[in-house]
C-alpha cells in the first residue's frame, strides 16, 4: 500500500489513529477511499486487509464528525 494517498492514510487511521494530523483528517476522501477499497488495481486485498482499511475509515469519519461538532459548538456559541 502506498504510504501517501487514501488507502496510506485509511491504513495509518487503523493502526495509529492518534498520529494522524487534523489536516490530513479534513483532507481525506472517504469516498474516493472506499471506491480504492472495492476496486484495488494490482492485486486483490485479502479479508484482514480489506477489514483494516474499512476500520481506518470509519476512525476517520468519527473524528470528521467531531471536528465538525466542535466548529458547529463554536459557531453557536458566536452567534448567541
Amino acid at each position: 500500500l502506498p504510504r501517501k494517498g487514501p488507502l496510506g492514510t485509511a491504513w495509518r487511521a487503523a493502526h495509529v489513529e492518534r498520529r494522524l494530523a487534523r489536516s490530513e483528517i479534513s483532507a481525506a476522501d472517504i469516498a474516493t477511499t472506499v471506491d480504492e477499497i472495492l476496486r484495488f488495481p494490482d492485486v486483490p486485498l485479502s479479508l484482514r486487509v480489506s477489514a483494516y482499511l474499512l476500520l481506518g475509515v470509519a476512525r476517520i469519519y468519527s473524528r470528521k464528525v467531531v471536528y465538525l461538532l466542535a466548529v458547529s459548538n463554536e459557531t453557536w456559541e458566536k452567534i448567541k
